[in-house]
């Protein structure tokens, strides 16, 4: 906070400030091994999809037991899944191939 001239937005957790917090769970077996030599590295190189245990952003929980609380997962995936299917279906389109076509082997 101090370096980006800030603290008075940051820098403690208090009321009236921003807050963001992340929670990871080491115990987790995807950490197995790596997290007790070396927590940051098991951070970046190990662990599984679901890594956050909790997150709070600017105050706000969003992920909660590695869940998303603010956001409507079922929906994040069906939005994917019909933009890719858009994607595939104008490449499909412009290169005349069916990407979806499974070669004979």
């Amino acid at each position: 906070a101090r370096v980006l001239r800030r603290e008075d937005e940051i820098g403690s957790l208090e009321p009236g400030k921003a807050a963001d917090l992340v929670l990871f769970d080491l115990n987790d077996i995807g950490y197995a091994g790596a997290a007790c030599h070396d927590p940051a590295a098991a951070l970046l190189y190990c662990g599984t999809g679901q890594r956050v245990r909790t997150s709070i952003i600017n105050g706000r929980v969003v992920v909660d037991d590695k869940r998303l609380v603010a956001t409507d997962e079922g929906e994040i995936v069906r939005n994917a899944n019909a933009y890719a299917k858009s994607l595939v279906a104008a490449a499909n389109e412009r290169y005349d191939i069916d990407f979806l076509a499974h070669p004979e082997r």
